[in-house]
């Protein structure tokens, strides 16, 4: 039997264990949890991607980013899809968005030893918020404990606006608690480099440069 799981085919075997059928690719096991990435164009920025509003079945889809209804539409439609997702977000946002968070939820800061400065920004932008809602819970004493923090360092030469390092998206699944057999979507695929880290975590490519000047993904 199949059925839809989040736009992918799901066939359903034996013991109500699962394969997935997802762009073009078969992962064997059972799905364990779904988790969503949020990197969406900040409140305020969507300047910076020439107001790009891609239509869409999604109730975000086709809205402007610089609407903070956009972004409450976006949270509505995370929580009922994901078993847990990652908003990253900009520190300004924070007193518009986090009145529209459901319960539960954290902040964990991504802290940026390299940032890019601007002209006249005094102090300036040196960390993003990331808000995350739905990560897993009862760990065992054996797992590492998970920084609520990540200091990784800003990309460059990516040829797209807020493309996020591989360290950073490491850190967000593990701060997620993904495990062999969950489901991760990049919701915004962008530059393509969260997509990619994603798939160097669960060993399906090399890890990505995630040097300074790394090369763009």
């Amino acid at each position: 039997m199949e059925v839809s799981l989040h736009g992918l085919l799901v066939g359903v075997g034996v013991a109500g264990c699962c394969v997935l059928r997802g762009a073009g690719v078969w992962s064997g096991g059972c799905v364990v949890s779904v988790y969503g990435i949020l990197d969406s164009p900040y409140l305020g920025c969507c300047s910076l991607y020439d107001h790009h509003h891609p239509t869409g079945a999604r109730p975000f889809d086709g809205r402007c980013w610089d609407d903070p209804e956009t972004h409450r539409l976006l949270i509505g439609w995370a929580s009922e899809t994901f078993d847990g997702w990652a908003l990253c977000a900009s520190s300004p946002s924070l007193e518009t968005l986090l009145p529209m968070m459901p319960s539960g939820y954290r902040i964990g800061p991504w802290v940026k030893p390299f940032a890019a400065y601007k002209p006249n920004v005094n102090p300036g932008y040196c960390w993003e918020p990331v808000i995350f809602h739905g990560w897993r819970t009862g760990r065992s004493r054996d797992e590492a404990t998970v920084r609520d923090f990540v200091s990784a360092n800003i990309t460059l030469r990516r040829g797209f606006t807020g493309a996020k390092p591989a360290e950073f998206t490491a850190w967000v699944l593990d701060f997620l608690g993904v495990e062999p057999g969950d489901e991760v979507e990049d919701v915004f695929h962008g530059s393509g480099a969260v997509a990619l880290a994603i798939d160097a975590y669960f060993g399906r490519v090399a890890h990505p440069d995630d040097s300074l000047f790394g090369a763009a993904s």
